[in-house]
């Protein structure tokens, strides 16, 4: 792959991936990770761990956008915060022991379920 088309890339990434997580509120690690994967050839282990730290940078971007211009629930973010920061720490942990090929079938299953369980949702039938 030639290197301006691969840097051309990489800015349409993070700008996709910054873009759906201010819009949905979370995300861009299904834009990151298999592009990272198919298109740059990471391994999944480390296109997980960058985008884990992608997605941590835009969060906290947009967090100010939704704090200043958006009512927050600020007793929601009190109470789930405590354990968001547990899982996640438990989540890198698992992420350094874990092989590649688990992570990739997990990462399929998560966003499988995900789509299905969003589009019954969608269709009123949940």
């Amino acid at each position: 792959m030639k290197k301006w088309f691969k840097s051309i890339a990489i800015v349409l990434i993070v700008i996709s991936s910054g873009a759906v997580t201010g819009l949905l509120g979370g995300g861009g690690g299904m834009l990151v990770v298999p592009m990272l994967v198919y298109l740059f050839g990471k391994e999944q282990k480390k296109a997980q761990a960058t985008a884990i730290a992608l997605i941590a940078l835009a969060s906290i971007a947009a967090s100010f956008g939704y704090f200043k211009n958006i009512q927050s629930d600020w007793k929601s973010l009190l109470f789930v915060i405590g354990g968001a920061i547990i899982g996640t720490i438990l989540g890198a942990v698992f992420l350094k022991k874990a092989n590649n090929k688990t992570l990739k079938y997990a990462f399929y299953v998560l966003m499988l379920v995900s789509g299905v369980l969003m589009l019954l949702k969608g269709l009123g039938i949940l």
